[in-house]
């Protein structure tokens, strides 16, 4: 095919992709109703333009909730919290008085600050295709573009107004223009690589981990390319105080030069954990700090993962998590397909180096970063969902995408293999549109066995409130306990949030009417509700929610 079709044909392709994968996080952003985070970020977002203060959910940086808080803005939607809860930073009760509180439908305004992720999903996209074209060249770009646009956790999350995916889009644009630095120094490049630092650092604090990565990456970068990218050590302390100075920057004009001393309230755990450092801690709570809710953020992500979270994984349950939990979400949630792939590409590596000789991209720099990014997950005690290694996933895609560079025995078995893998992986997935939320491969019995192994944000977040008001209104179904994962107010899709009885209670008041719940409610540790699950469901709605139909005492 001459090279002008070609290039025709791959660009008609990538548009195709992106067209279809937008449709199906379009889909899934009109039909899932708010999950647990979404409602903070976006008020939060709205709060922060309103009124320039940076109290709301200190616990994460402003810059995505700031761009989903821009719809908001622009539809004129008010922000005016009671004084009180102003006052106390009481975000989960200022949050849902101001999503749906408003004159504008509460899950309109939600949908507007999902179409902020579609795009950036969409830009995911195409910096992976990029980093996959420079790594392993144009047609694994292509099908780079095929398995991270059609990634179930990447649609997954990338319909939701939350964090996961923006981050990834950050982390990824900067191990990209932190390689790009390298194939040649300028300052513009280094410049570019030290904004899209700083960039990343605002959009989560587990950001910080691309200070182990990048170095790491320079390493990788010196043993494939050689002398190419070897740094003088002026041009390594340029380099570091640069990243320094420009990160510094773009951090404090992320917080609109914020400079305060911390605040008892709203930076509560911070100055807890300082309180713990003797002298220094106490100056650093008397002095006005840059950005200091940045650092109060900081100090409250610490101390949040020191205490841990309740978690569950393969039926058991923990307050501090499990060191394999990403390895073992990551084996449940990824397609059969693109582990296949991905294992394939590894097979090739082993006969044959990736990248080229003298180039800074090779499929050592993506392993590094990928390997890199997995191992500083394990030891955290927030075990809450595969959403917190995305970048890993990501970059996994990229890594099978190298399979193109094989040189198979038999071609056209060979080029058969990774098209039917490829089919596989997009089929898996577009078949359960638009509850990709609940996804699970055919090796762990797929969405409808999910709640045996994982339950949080990797099968229900809440995301069913519609789906369930439409089953009940078909049905019609009007008496009902109901309870969700979720912090939207049930009035607000039409529903009755009445507390299930535990078990307890369910021995002196047998139900004998319909249950509907949540399955990561029904299985969160301490819920108490043993005698729901020894039940069969007489439906489940979206993969997630359990209905049951009780027209017996429950006891017998």
């Amino acid at each position: 095919m001459p090279t002008v079709n070609r290039r025709v044909a791959s660009v008609g392709l990538l548009v195709g992709v992106l067209l279809v994968s937008g449709l199906l996080l379009w889909l899934g952003a009109v039909e899932d109703s708010q999950t647990a985070d979404e409602a903070t970020y976006v008020v939060s977002g709205l709060s922060y333009w309103r009124t320039g203060d940076w109290r709301l959910n200190v616990e994460h940086p402003p810059l995505l909730k700031l761009l989903f808080g821009l719809p908001l803005v622009a539809a004129g939607v008010p922000f005016t919290p009671d004084a009180s809860d102003w006052a106390g930073a009481s975000q989960w009760d200022i949050v849902p008085k101001a999503l749906f509180g408003s004159a504008a439908p509460g899950h309109e305004l939600l949908v507007s600050a999902r179409v902020v992720n579609i795009v950036l999903t969409l830009a995911l996209v195409l910096v992976a295709a990029i980093l996959a074209n420079k790594t392993w060249g144009q047609r694994a770009a292509i099908l780079a573009v095929v398995l991270v646009a059609f990634e179930p956790n990447v649609l997954a999350n990338g319909h939701l107004a939350t964090t996961d995916i923006g981050y990834t889009l950050a982390m990824l644009s900067s191990i990209l223009t932190f390689g790009w630095w390298l194939e040649r120094w300028t300052w513009t490049r280094l410049v570019a690589a030290a904004a899209a630092f700083g960039l990343a650092l605002l959009t989560r604090f587990n950001a910080v981990s691309l200070i182990v990565i990048l170095p790491l990456l320079y390493a990788i970068a010196r043993l494939t390319a050689g002398e190419q990218v070897r740094l003088s050590p002026r041009q390594a302390v340029s380099a570091i105080l640069l990243f320094a100075v420009v990160s510094f920057i773009v951090i404090w004009a992320g917080y609109g030069f914020e400079f305060r001393v911390l605040d008892q309230v709203q930076d509560q755990s911070a100055r807890q954990l300082l309180e713990s450092l003797g002298r220094f801690g106490r100056w650093m709570q008397s002095v006005p700090l840059p950005a200091a809710s940045y650092v109060s953020g900081f100090l409250w992500q610490i101390v949040h993962n020191q205490a841990g979270q309740p978690a569950y994984l393969f039926g058991q349950a923990s307050q501090t998590g499990w060191w394999y939990y990403f390895p073992a979400a990551m084996l449940v949630k990824l397609t059969l397909g693109s582990l296949l792939l991905a294992a394939l590409s590894l097979w090739v590596a082993r006969w044959r180096r990736p990248g080229s000789a003298g180039r800074v991209f090779s499929g050592w720099y993506v392993g590094t970063a990928l390997i890199g990014l997995l191992l500083l997950a394990l030891p955290s005690r927030l075990n809450l969902g595969v959403r917190y290694v995305l970048p890993s996933i990501v970059l996994l895609m990229v890594l099978a995408a190298g399979v193109v560079r094989a040189r198979w025995r038999w071609p056209r078995i060979g080029v058969g293999v990774v098209i039917a893998l490829t089919f596989w992986h997009v089929a898996s997935v577009v078949r359960l549109t638009p509850t990709f939320l609940p996804y699970a491969n055919e090796a762990f019995g797929g969405p409808s066995k999910l709640y045996r192994h994982l339950i949080d944000s990797n099968l229900d977040w809440g995301q069913d409130l519609v789906r369930v008001r439409r089953y009940l209104a078909a049905h019609g179904l009007t008496d009902y306990y109901f309870r969700s994962f979720t912090t939207a107010p049930a009035a607000a899709y039409g529903l009755r949030e009445i507390d299930i009885p535990t078990d307890d209670q369910v021995v002196t008041r047998p139900v004998t009417n319909v249950v509907v719940v949540g399955q990561s409610y029904l299985y969160y540790p301490g819920q108490r509700l043993e005698w729901l699950k020894r039940l069969k469901p007489s439906a489940t709605i979206g993969h997630a929610t359990n209905l049951y139909d009780l027209p017996s005492p429950a006891a017998d």
